[in-house]
């Protein structure tokens, strides 16, 4: 999504080869990861000598979370926080409160960052030329949350 992002004003599509090799991650995986953005309506596909991916939506317009969850599915660190049924201590389970509220922190946190602003990130912290990356990626926090930069823009 990164690699798509970083091109999103280029028209043409992004041929997955170019993709895993530009995040060094093997084309058939890339290949199942890309079914999966595609079915959440995340990416567009073109077939053809010329195909590639391209954003079906602009980089501003996608959550972070959007992208978790078309990869893994629902954000859960345990089942019973989706389910409370497939425990039958969850009425009482202590743990159970503390697993709820970390799950809301976490896709609180998935919420507050779109795909621009890591894509802002990237093209900050990275040198990048055409051709050349040195995969060498800064791991500075990014720069607050979006509801911190709102409310410091009002």
């Amino acid at each position: 999504m990164l690699e798509l992002s970083l091109r999103a004003d280029d028209p043409n599509p992004v041929a997955m080869s170019v993709v895993a090799q530009r995040a060094s991650i093997s084309k058939p995986y890339l290949d199942q990861l890309a079914m999966a953005l595609r079915h959440a309506h995340l990416i567009r596909g073109r077939a053809g000598r010329r195909g590639g991916y391209v954003l079906a939506r602009a980089p501003k317009d996608i959550l972070l979370r959007e992208i978790v969850e078309a990869v893994i599915g629902e954000v859960n660190v345990t089942e019973c926080v989706a389910d409370p049924g497939v425990c039958g201590r969850s009425e009482f389970c202590s743990c159970r409160r503390v697993w709820v509220e970390i799950n809301a922190r976490i896709r609180a946190v998935l919420d507050d960052y779109t795909l621009e602003e890591l894509t802002d990130h990237e093209r900050r912290h990275t040198s990048r030329k055409e051709g050349k990356d040195d995969g060498l990626v800064s791991i500075e926090p990014l720069s607050g949350t979006s509801t911190d930069r709102e409310a410091s823009q009002a």
